[in-house]
């Protein structure tokens, strides 16, 4: 049986936090989503935003419908000018509720270069070709990969054999 790690960038965490989410929303309980449901094993969130804008209506995170047996990463940079005010600091009060959601914040003293840890961090060699960012941290980025494999057991597993 394989296994599925669902995860996003920015307000891409909503989508992948709907889909873990249980009872499921209405729009996600038919089709593809109940047959992926059962081999979903982690959810991470690299800026993650947990609600849209005002003028939006759309669906939102809900955090506390994250199944308790899925581990949660949720990862900043302390110098994210984009993420709504509030949202670090509710991503860490839910790390300190819920065991299964872990929630860090990446601030610039932490890295040798000390360059500003941005909202969207990630950049450099995409899947298709470079993606431009000027935020690109490769060191937080590093980091963060390290820590979703390190505390999502399966992906741990996968490195340790695959």
């Amino acid at each position: 049986c394989s296994h599925l790690v669902a995860g996003g960038l920015s307000s891409g965490f909503m989508f992948a936090s709907r889909i873990v989410q249980e009872p499921p929303e209405d729009e996600l309980r038919e089709g593809a989503w109940t047959r992926i449901r059962s081999r979903l094993a982690g959810l991470f969130g690299i800026s993650p935003l947990f609600y849209y804008p005002a003028g939006v209506f759309r669906p939102c995170a809900q955090p506390e419908r994250i199944p308790r047996h899925i581990p949660t990463l949720l990862i900043w940079g302390a110098d994210d000018d984009i993420a709504p005010s509030g949202t670090m600091e509710y991503g860490l009060s839910l790390a300190g509720h819920y065991d299964h959601i872990k929630a860090r914040v990446f601030r610039r003293d932490e890295f040798q270069e000390g360059k500003p840890v941005k909202h969207q961090f990630f950049g450099g060699n995409g899947f298709m070709a470079p993606i431009k960012n000027m935020y690109w941290h490769p060191d937080a980025e590093r980091e963060a990969l390290e820590m979703i494999i390190d505390r999502i057991p399966v992906l741990k597993e996968y490195k340790r054999y695959g």
